[in-house]
């Protein structure tokens, strides 16, 4: 039992001394320090062209650089790094509120004793005013909304969302059979279905018996209209669709 106990012992250290190199290696500034620097030290050190001391971090090389005080950090020595024995010892940022965790603490020092590794290559400057990078900019939440080109089809179509669902029925990939049939929309749906459609689309829930009732009854040109509106205008709409439309806005 002695010898399968050893082994069982050296395999565990072994998994442990993998996993923390693992974990140390895969520390990126981009996407491990640099929102932890920018949620607490950016607007001191280089939000709004903010540079106190001299020192500015949003770019790896601009740590590198440091301050009045001089290199910020050390690749590969993290006790010895000044960034990482202001921030350990509370003294950086003051303000207590916007001191870090010791988990971002241990993940900066992991970052620097790994050489403080970026993902790709930096820009060699930022303007003074600029505390985004081209990759932050490129972040869904900061494009604007654009409406799509349709994809063409033979068939014809009543809505715009008809020619993506088209495109999806008949795939025009390499592997595609030439001689496959072009698949069509589906024949127009009775009115009841439609009601339930969009109380499900849009509410979530189906519509009752006495809704369908209500709109089958009404003789008014505008019928379908006047529904949508009511369905639009149900708290259960924004219930449903409000996560949606922060998409949209661009909330993240």
């Amino acid at each position: 039992m002695a010898p399968m106990r050893l082994l069982i012992l050296h395999a565990f250290l072994f998994t442990a001394a993998v996993s923390v190199t693992v974990s140390a290696t895969e520390l990126q500034y981009e996407k491990d320090v640099r929102p932890l620097l920018k949620e607490h030290c950016f607007h001191c050190h280089g939000e709004r062209g903010v540079t106190e001391a001299g020192l500015d971090l949003r770019l790896r090389r601009f740590i590198l650089k440091g301050g009045e005080s001089g290199q910020a950090i050390v690749p590969g020595d993290a006790e010895n790094s000044l960034l990482l024995q202001r921030v350990a010892a509370g003294e950086m940022p003051p303000d207590q509120d916007k001191q870090l965790a010791p988990e971002a603490v241990a993940i900066l020092r992991r970052w620097i004793q790994a050489g403080a590794p970026t993902e790709k290559a930096e820009p060699e400057s930022l303007d003074a005013g600029n505390y985004f990078t081209q990759e932050e900019r490129n972040w869904w939440s900061f494009r604007p909304v654009a409406r799509p080109l349709l994809p063409s089809t033979s068939f014809a179509i009543d809505e715009g969302i008809d020619a993506f669902v088209l495109n999806q029925l008949n795939p025009s990939t390499p592997d595609a059979p030439s001689e496959a049939t072009p698949v069509g929309l589906s024949p127009r749906a009775d009115q009841p279905t439609l009601v339930r459609r969009i109380f499900l689309d849009m509410l979530g829930i189906p519509p009752t018996p006495e809704a369908i009732q209500r709109f089958l009854a009404d003789p008014r040109p505008d019928a379908w209209q006047r529904l949508i509106d009511r369905v639009l205008a149900s708290p259960r709409y924004g219930e449903r669709w409000g996560r949606h439309w922060l998409d949209v806005a661009g909330y993240a």
